[in-house]
């Protein structure tokens, strides 16, 4: 069960021996934590001004209340819904999560087998048994920390946008297909670094280890994640378009396409270099890149009209294009999260 949260106590500082100012601690908190006289104690300042006081054996609240979560499937449950459950509680932080397959549901353990292998990243199957199975999932892995973490997603999600461009010019079916699969391992990448991001927020320890300042930065990095995983999924529509059609584009049309990508993914990845430099100009760069995004996006679509092409070809071509100028506009978000933390992190230097 979660620690119930507690308001703040007023303690006066006292000095003692001419030189050491002492707090006192509060009772209850002594009592719950099993503290006794000669523990360590960490005590480490924050970028905020305040103090973080942790035992040596805590590492944090989170990782203890949440070593454990159930849930059972029925034989009229949608076996997807069970992949919804399974996943909710790796997010939520849980470190051992079971199943129960009841009255001969068990068929759907392999579906739901097969979905965390794709989506999820650090769950290893450690038990089944008759009716159910045993999930393990990583706390936390200092070999893929959440920055490097996104910066993986974000250049498998890149080289996904400019693969998807080279298939539309052949209308290589296959290609877009390969492409479309390639999503899972975004989807692996969101739901690990959310989970670690919601973990940090009431660890302090990990906090550090993920080189992140403050609680709040856990918001910001959240916030960029779900663009980065926007962004996949726009090229997922790419790709998707390319099997609706039966020949290839006009090379006028393909090559304007083409242009209209180098302009959207130019501001994509600018905004992620500057998030990961913490660059305001060249995220004020990016962002100023984006209305030309969308006026070239505009003139492509005009011409495709007034080229009487059939409405079908007209509706795949728009998909495509719209989907490029939101991946430049997903790219802008980023680049705004990327100034809000300079600035965020300049007040607290001051």
């Amino acid at each position: 069960m979660a620690r119930e949260q507690k308001l703040g106590e007023m303690r006066r500082v006292q000095l003692t021996g001419g030189a050491t100012y002492i707090v006192s601690l509060p009772k209850d908190w002594v009592n719950e934590i099993g503290l006794k006289q000669g523990d360590l104690l960490m005590v480490s300042p924050q970028p905020d001004g305040s103090l973080s006081v942790m035992p040596q054996n805590v590492s944090g609240a989170s990782a203890s209340d949440l070593a454990e979560s159930s849930f059972e499937m029925l034989p009229g449950d949608d076996p997807d819904d069970g992949v919804r459950e399974f996943i909710a509680r790796y997010l939520a932080g849980y470190k051992h999560i079971k199943i129960f397959f009841r009255q001969q549901a068990a068929r759907y353990k392999h579906h739901l087998k097969e979905a965390l292998r794709r989506k999820l990243i650090g769950v290893e199957i450690v038990d089944e048994f008759g009716e159910g199975l045993t999930a393990q999932c990583l706390l936390y892995s200092t070999e893929l920390p959440v920055k490097k973490a996104l910066a993986r997603m974000s250049i498998i999600t890149s080289a996904m946008q400019k693969d998807a461009v080279l298939a539309l010019k052949s209308v290589d079916k296959t290609f877009a297909s390969e492409i479309m699969a390639r999503d899972d391992e975004i989807d692996r990448f969101y739901f690990y670094i959310v989970r670690q991001l919601k973990m940090a927020v009431n660890n302090r320890s990990l906090l550090e280890e993920m080189e992140l300042k403050r609680p709040t930065d856990c918001l910001g990095y959240r916030l960029v994640v779900k663009s980065v995983e926007r962004v996949a999924d726009h090229v997922v529509r790419i790709a998707q378009s390319i099997t609706g059609f039966s020949d290839p584009l006009a090379p006028q049309t393909y090559e304007k396409i083409a242009k209209l990508s180098k302009m959207s993914n130019d501001v994509y990845e600018k905004s992620m270099e500057a998030l990961e430099k913490l660059d305001v100009k060249m995220a004020k760069e990016a962002i100023s890149r984006v209305p030309d995004v969308a006026k070239f996006e505009s003139e492509i679509m005009k011409e495709v009209l007034s080229s009487h092409k059939s409405a079908k070809s007209v509706m795949e071509i728009e998909v495509i294009t719209h989907a490029l100028k939101r991946i430049a506009e997903y790219g802008s978000d980023i680049a705004e999260m990327a100034i809000n933390l300079c600035v965020e992190n300049a007040m607290q230097k001051k």
